[in-house]
């Protein structure tokens, strides 16, 4: 009895101390595609290829909250192949697939019902394809006018 007491007790503590989520991110498709567009970089004299990647929050439920880091980590993974594409091509990239290094998690945070997670990852490995880790099929990247 004492046990199912402390369980609800603590299940309460969670529910009410738990962040609340705004489910209607007013950011549309094309400028959440722009935020991991503009956070792509690179430096070659540290050997790091940095990108940011964004999900966004559907509710205020753990699983929601889960989905978004994913869905986070997977543009992440997007991102950096737009990154090895665009440094050997330099040309209009419309799909994209590959290998993806692997990654160094550096930061997560959420804000204005988005989860944002930044990345880095060697990019000898990434210009090489040593290290890898993920293997990436063909993503579609829509270019929105």
């Amino acid at each position: 009895m004492m046990m199912q007491k402390f369980a609800l007790a603590l299940l309460v503590l969670v529910l009410v101390s738990a962040p609340v989520y705004s489910s209607s991110s007013s950011y549309s498709t094309k400028e959440l595609f722009d935020m991991t567009l503009e956070s792509l970089k690179y430096d070659v004299s540290n050997n790091t290829a940095y990108v940011r990647g964004v999900g966004r929050i559907a509710d205020n439920s753990p699983s929601s909250l889960l989905l978004a880091r994913r869905a986070a980590l997977v543009d992440a993974q997007r991102g950096m192949l737009l990154l090895k594409k665009s440094i050997k091509d330099f040309r209009s990239v419309k799909n994209v697939s590959g290998h993806v290094p692997a990654l160094r998690l550096l930061s997560e945070s959420t804000r204005d019902g988005l989860y944002f997670v930044e990345v880095e990852a060697a990019l000898s490995d990434l210009l090489s394809g040593k290290n890898i880790v993920n293997r990436i099929p063909a993503l579609r990247v829509i270019v929105i006018e």
